[in-house]
């Protein structure tokens, strides 16, 4: 039975982790916009097999939700940060970079909320619990038809020079400036490819209507790429490896151990872990949705964002698989993994992460252009 129940929740991750690697190509092909409608398909239907799984006593219907929840959690960690930072003004990127942080956290409360024992938490009512998320996927998605799509997608990928400049237009307001509209039409022909450029990309005279997609393999293998690809995977799968999974949904004795021998000491783990939290939501929570949008063009994006994504995943199955049995062998000191991975992750942004803030992507990819060899900070 033990091993059953850890098959339901680790189908959860798998799914994760295939969702993950599939973002590049769904990013590319459907677009940034139909990517998250996919994501959000994928969730309603998750949610009607969490809804009768119990009426119908299947378990086959309770691990095809968790999979299909699963694949949508990791193709929206992997297109949903990317669409909302290409959307964004330069002076706002970072600020629209923080909803996906904050959605996760929101969605973890509502979810604590619903699974008490006064609301759906019961024997009787767990299936509700978990399907109570399709109410706010349906209402979050009305005004869907009303989204834009990324210019950016459009003028570099698929080389639609007019819609680009329509949706441009439309996120920017109906009084933007035509000088405005010149200059990120500009700023997005320097993220075209060489091979672009060859063929005037986004001239508006180019009959060429191939997109210039990069796969996750010419991404690994192009060594120009591999400093931020490290940056986007050490932050991303550094994020769970500091252990805030741990913190929220692992049992407080570990935290807490030894409190009934100091008095103090209760009160202190307590300020520690309101500490840990605050500054995690600072950092490490909301910078690695959409850091790789930072340190990668349009082309070689989707892809960078599909690895970041699977690195989450990857050391998010980590952290489940091992952290129990390490805290029944190391009481509170399980904790210490956690913290020299901050301490090592620390110190690698601070020789090698650049400034990105009010920078434009063509100011920042030659920073970090030349591998380990790499001095972003020198000015």
């Amino acid at each position: 039975m033990e091993t059953f129940w850890s098959a339901v929740v680790s189908i959860f991750l798998v799914g994760g982790v295939i969702g993950s690697l599939g973002g590049a190509w769904v990013a590319d092909r459907l677009g940034r916009k139909r990517s998250f409608l996919l994501c959000g398909f994928l969730l309603f239907i998750g949610g009607v097999c969490f809804q009768f799984c119990q009426t119908l006593s299947s378990v086959e219907l309770l691990m095809a939700g968790r999979f299909l929840v699963g694949l949508a959690a990791g193709l929206t960690t992997s297109t949903v940060p990317m669409y909302l930072t290409e959307l964004a003004p330069l002076g706002l990127r970072g600020a629209l970079g923080v909803f996906c942080s904050m959605g996760v956290t929101g969605g973890v409360v509502v979810g604590q909320i619903i699974s008490l024992e006064e609301i759906f938490g019961t024997e009787e009512h767990w299936q509700f619990a978990l399907s109570f998320y399709v109410i706010l996927v349906v209402i979050f998605f009305v005004p869907y038809p009303w989204l834009p799509e990324s210019p950016k997608y459009l003028f570099v990928i698929r080389r639609r020079q007019d819609e680009a400049v329509n949706e441009l237009k439309r996120v920017a307001g109906k009084k933007v400036r035509d000088e405005y509209v010149r200059e990120q039409i500009d700023a997005m022909r320097r993220e075209c490819t060489p091979e672009n450029d060859e063929e005037s990309c986004g001239d508006g005279q180019s009959t060429v209507q191939k997109p210039k997609e990069r796969t996750i393999w010419s991404v690994l293998t192009d060594r120009t790429l591999l400093l931020p690809l490290v940056l986007v995977c050490a932050l991303q799968g550094g994020q769970q490896l500091s252990g805030i999974n741990a913190v929220w949904q692992e049992d407080a004795s570990a935290i807490l151990y030894g409190s009934d021998d100091v008095e103090w000491f209760s009160y202190a783990s307590i300020v520690a872990i309101l500490l840990y939290i605050l500054f995690y939501q600072i950092g490490l929570g909301p910078i690695p949705y959409f850091i790789g949008s930072e340190l990668f063009e349009v082309g070689p994006r989707p892809a960078a964002m599909a690895m970041g994504s699977l690195a989450s995943w990857g050391c998010n199955f980590i952290v489940a698989m091992l952290f129990t049995t390490l805290q029944s062998a190391w009481g509170a000191f399980v904790f210490l993994p956690f913290a020299f991975t901050c301490v090592a992750l620390t110190v690698l942004l601070r020789i090698y992460l650049p400034e990105t803030r009010g920078k434009h992507i063509s100011q920042i990819v030659p920073l970090v252009a030349k591998g380990f060899s790499s001095k972003p900070l020198v000015p």
